[in-house]
């Protein structure tokens, strides 16, 4: 026997996808693939002793007719649901929510009170708010990361079907969005414009990125400042791969046809040498507080640490938070900002290591 797989998922071998203690079976309408289920949960009960819990289990059929469906819940007797489907109150549609598909969620998150306007309540708390993010552009700092992820070809299912169903080995920048992609598809991808320039592609082999359209060189991405028509005076195609100006290892322009070819080939950083042994990387290369190429994560620890903000244990006394002040590392010294990075006998002990390993000695 044989699972027939479902349409979008046939390529990428998709039969579950298992979110927090949910789990989500997807298979094609045939009676073999509900047995190979049936027999699947019935293995797992068997190695496990955990066993479904039927009733509570729903099931989805589209484009299936009524009398099909019967047979097909005699062999899964799992009640049957209907589109669109809820996951902890919110439909999953591929349109845009609207206030009213939220109403349940917001019940439960919210509580009743005296209305503030938004704007006050995520103003800094030195400031009188509450401190919270700005949800418009923590959204649009979120939906950036994923484009930053489908330039990397990040190892993550979602990415993985974004590659093979919308890009089909398409540039990301250039790629002409499917009209039946999702809403979501549509809004990320309407993003591409704004976020282009703080990708950078570092060159290896140059197989990977794209010589007109993609971020390495040091005018930016070539088409937009020439236009589609550059490949015609540099004499490759307009997606062509970086790869085909290099050869045994260093850099092979064509010879200069007109005054835009001189003016890419001046440009070019000369110290910039490709590397065949190694893949192409993207970085992002800005940073909202400044630290360009770090993990942001770091980077705004570090800053709060500049400014000193941290919830160090001498902070947090003051506010009546903890009672013992001793620092988490050696437990002498009280904890504050200069203790736990520079006085502390463990800080001092990682510092001195890490200045010999890069033979700076002091």
């Amino acid at each position: 026997m044989v699972l027939i797989f479902h349409t979008k998922c046939r390529n990428l071998n998709i039969t579950l996808l298992i979110f927090a203690d949910d789990l989500f079976v997807l298979c094609g309408v045939d009676i073999v693939s509900f047995r190979l289920i049936v027999d699947s949960l019935s293995n797992f009960y068997h190695f496990s002793g955990l066993q479904p819990n039927m009733p509570k289990g729903i099931i989805f059929f589209a484009g299936v007719e009524a009398a099909y469906k019967e047979a097909l819940r005699l062999v899964l007797p799992i009640p049957e649901g209907s589109l669109p489907a809820k996951y902890l109150g919110v439909p999953l549609i591929s349109t845009r929510l609207r206030a009213h598909d939220c109403a349940q969620m917001k019940e439960k998150t919210l509580h009743s009170g005296a209305n503030v306007a938004w704007h006050a309540v995520c103003a800094p708390k030195e400031e009188g708010g509450l401190g919270l993010c700005v949800l418009k552009t923590w959204n649009k700092a979120c939906m950036m990361r994923h484009q930053w992820a489908i330039c990397m070809k990040a190892d993550t299912l979602w990415i993985k079907w974004i590659h093979t169903f919308i890009l089909r080995n398409q540039s990301v920048w250039r790629v002409k969005i499917p009209q039946e992609a999702s809403w979501t598809i549509r809004k990320l991808f309407q993003l591409r414009d704004e976020i282009q320039p703080w990708i950078k592609y570092i060159i290896g082999d140059g197989k990977s990125t794209y010589l007109w359209v993609d971020n390495w060189h040091n005018l930016g991405p070539i088409c937009k400042r020439f236009g589609d028509s550059g490949d015609f005076h540099v004499g490759r195609p307009l997606f062509a791969k970086v790869s085909s100006i290099i050869h045994n290892g260093a850099w092979q322009w064509p010879r200069p046809r007109s005054a835009i070819t001189k003016e890419i080939v001046s440009n070019f950083d000369p110290s910039l040498i490709p590397n065949v042994s190694v893949p192409d990387c993207v970085r992002w290369t800005l940073c909202k507080y400044g630290f360009s190429h770090h993990v942001p994560r770091w980077a705004f620890i570090e800053w709060l640490a500049l400014l000193g903000r941290l919830s160090t244990k001498d902070r947090l006394y003051s506010w009546g938070v903890v009672s013992d002040q001793r620092c988490v590392l050696c437990q002498v010294e009280n904890e504050s900002h200069e203790h736990l990075f520079f006085a502390c006998a463990y800080s001092s002990a990682m510092w001195d290591s890490l200045l010999q390993r890069n033979n700076i000695f002091r």
